[in-house]
């Protein structure tokens, strides 16, 4: 999905990322730099970094009533075939 030549989707989709603050799995630069990457490349992006939180799920910063709106306001759109 990912690689140093950017995202490469043929079509363009939403995208909701979280990521805790202090991750030592996923370095929060790694984070930054997929939402960055999906930005660029014209996608709609939120970005969620959750302060003192690591590697796992934020229920207590609200992430899925934040995530469901998130995709309310994106629904997929399917593009019409060329």
């Amino acid at each position: 999905m990912f690689n140093r030549k950017g995202i490469n989707a043929k079509h363009k989709y939403a995208v909701f990322i979280v990521h805790g603050e202090k991750d030592n799995i996923v370095s929060v630069e790694e984070g930054r730099k997929l939402r960055d990457a999906y930005q660029i490349e014209g996608h709609p992006v939120e970005y969620f970094e959750v302060p003192n939180f690591g590697h796992f799920w934020a229920n207590k910063a609200d992430v899925n009533a934040k995530m469901w709106k998130f995709f309310m306001d994106h629904p997929r759109v399917e593009e019409p075939p060329k």
